[in-house]
């Protein structure tokens, strides 16, 4: 995980994210089972925990910080109980307005057994992946919601044709693609995973390959999902 912004009141943040990715002064972990979230209430209610199909990974927290990691190595159930987690907690957000503080972060995504950082989701409070840098320009007030969904193309083709084949949807307005230059030649079905989302506003590219084509990637995001707003990296501009 890259650095956290971190507000000097008392904030929760939930991370469910790479496990082994989290820095040694975040957090002490805890043995998982030690684990009894001091917001009982959101991790009841969201399901969070004993769940068979996407057993939870590791544990950490202190006052401000509640890292999570959970396994999804269980094919279309794993990321069905982890879709079902995130629009649990909107919903949970949505009816309890002021059961998190403001300025608090949540980051929530998938672990696998090889330790690929394949799908993370948060709700804007991060620099997640250099996401300040750009943040600003995307329009989105943050609030507790989870509000983004990041993607690694080249994981997501490799190892995680589950989450393209799950029957659910998440509910995230932005998702933000990312191509390293280990990469080339996208086809159409890269942009599949795009119909995954309900109510989606906006897609980010944060493209490096050496054949990006903006345009003709705009196409075929498009041809997904239709009146999208295509955001691009490299340029710091809107393609549409």
């Amino acid at each position: 995980m890259k650095k956290k912004f971190l507000i000097p009141t008392l904030i929760l943040t939930i991370t469910l994210t790479l496990a082994g990715c989290m820095p040694e002064n975040r957090a002490v972990e805890k043995k998982l089972a030690d684990v009894e979230p001091v917001n009982s209430e959101w991790a009841d209610s969201i399901g969070l925990l004993n769940n068979e199909n996407a057993p939870l990974a590791a544990f950490a927290e202190k006052d401000d910080i509640i890292d999570v990691n959970i396994t999804c190595d269980g094919g279309e159930k794993s990321y069905e109980v982890l879709c079902d987690i995130i629009n649990a907690h909107n919903s949970f957000v949505d009816a309890n307005p002021g059961y998190f503080k403001e300025g608090i972060e949540i980051d929530i995504g998938s672990t696998h057994a090889n330790k690929k950082d394949t799908f993370n989701t948060f709700n804007g409070y991060t620099d997640f992946y250099g996401f300040s840098a750009y943040e600003a320009k995307l329009g989105i007030k943050p609030t507790a919601r989870i509000s983004y969904a990041y993607i690694s193309v080249m994981d997501l083709l490799d190892q995680d044709q589950a989450l393209l084949s799950m029957n659910k949807q998440f509910d995230i307005p932005v998702v933000i693609l990312y191509a390293g230059d280990n990469i080339s030649n996208l086809g159409d079905d890269t942009y599949k995973v795009l119909g995954k989302f309900s109510g989606l506003e906006q897609v980010v590219l944060d493209f490096h390959m050496n054949d990006y084509d903006p345009q003709a990637t705009l196409e075929k995001i498009l041809n997904v999902a239709p009146g999208v707003k295509v955001f691009d990296v490299a340029s710091g501009t809107y393609l549409n």
